[in-house]
């Protein structure tokens, strides 16, 4: 396993032609004949301490179609124009909703248009409505709402292209905490796990017989699964497979392996200003590293690097995570969160 640091911009997006990258309020497009630079941030972009301080970063983009990239930023969902190098406002997040965890980009099978979700990943402690947000035809629209008092918040929505649906993760209670089936028009969910710290997740890969998800919690231990799904979508089997180092927050597949990391988070069971200042972990947590495990198609799992969080208060200045860029291209690349002298630095992956 080789790995270098590649950038010390904040990689957002790439494929073998181009990619694109957050520095200090600005965003940056690269392709193999031109770099171009257009403003995208406020007031706290000269000081990266204060961006991270006050969540002033992007953390997903997605492209949706060779002219177009969007970028969540600070409470909105920005377009960037690849061929006038500028950026717009396109669609705003509800109050308390910063960014969500990932965009799910899908390609329309009659127009192959790619049409972009994402749930609501929002501060929502009186457990208001919820909703799912769909882009089509460069319009953004409500397709579906959870009622109040049913969760929290959305972690991650996956399309299963063997069941020809949607996976959505919901959390943070154990009532909420849940694996949920919808069709592929978003008119009819029903949980298929529910109700447990063991069903509180942010990733899933779907395969030919079930899922494969790792648990968000820094309570308990957390653990790898794999779901077995008959024709039915009822669950045949739920397996335990792998103990992991801590909850896992993001997750990715390239090349056809599946790629996770762990979070090093603060323990949740304080009271809210002792969680916002405590360097003690959570339960869940094993240690002070963001590791990354990997799945191989063939079941292999390896844990196969760590990166050490930093000094900084845990939740005050972020969790110590690794992120993954929207990767279309061949090379791997992950980003680095809130660890030691590397925060918001790309690095590459020799996987």
């Amino acid at each position: 396993m080789k790995i270098e640091p590649y950038s010390e911009k904040r990689m957002l997006y790439c494929d073998d032609k181009c990619s694109l990258y957050y520095y200090r309020g600005k965003l940056i497009y690269k392709d193999v004949h031109s770099e171009q630079t257009t403003n995208i941030g406020g007031k706290y972009s000269r000081f990266s301490f204060v961006e991270r301080l006050m969540r002033k970063e992007p953390r997903c983009a997605a492209r949706v179609d060779e002219n177009h990239i969007i970028v969540s930023f600070d409470g909105n969902i920005y377009a960037y124009c690849i061929s006038d190098n500028s950026v717009i406002i396109e669609h705003r997040f509800n109050k308390g909703m910063n960014n969500p965890l990932e965009f799910l980009k899908v390609k329309d099978k009659q127009t192959f248009e790619s049409i972009i979700y994402y749930g609501e990943y929002i501060w929502n402690t009186e457990r208001g409505p919820v909703s799912i947000y769909r882009r089509k035809t460069g319009k953004w629209e409500k397709v579906y709402t959870f009622p109040e008092k049913t969760i929290t918040h959305i972690h991650n929505i996956i399309w299963d292209k063997y069941r020809d649906g949607f996976i959505i993760l919901t959390g943070d209670d154990d009532s909420e905490s849940g694996i949920w089936f919808a069709d592929c028009d978003l008119k009819s969910i029903h949980p298929i796990l529910l109700g447990s710290q063991q069903y509180r997740a942010c990733v899933a890969f779907p395969d030919i017989r079930g899922f494969y998800y790792a648990t968000d919690t820094p309570l308990e231990d957390n653990y790898l699964y794999y779901v077995e799904l008959n024709q039915r979508l009822e669950v045949e089997d739920v397996k335990k497979i792998y103990n992991m180092p801590g909850p896992c927050i993001y997750g990715t597949m390239h090349e056809s392996n599946i790629f996770m990391s762990t979070s090093v988070e603060p323990d949740s069971s304080l009271n809210k200003w002792r969680y916002r200042f405590t360097y003690r972990l959570g339960r869940g947590v094993q240690d002070r590293f963001s590791h990354i495990i990997k799945i191989t198609p063939e079941g292999k799992i390896e844990d196969i690097c760590k990166f050490k969080k930093d000094i900084l208060p845990i939740w005050l200045f972020q969790f110590g995570n690794v992120l993954f860029p929207k990767n279309e291209g061949k090379i791997f690349y992950a980003v680095l969160q809130s660890i030691a002298k590397s925060h918001g630095k790309t690095i590459k992956i020799d996987n």
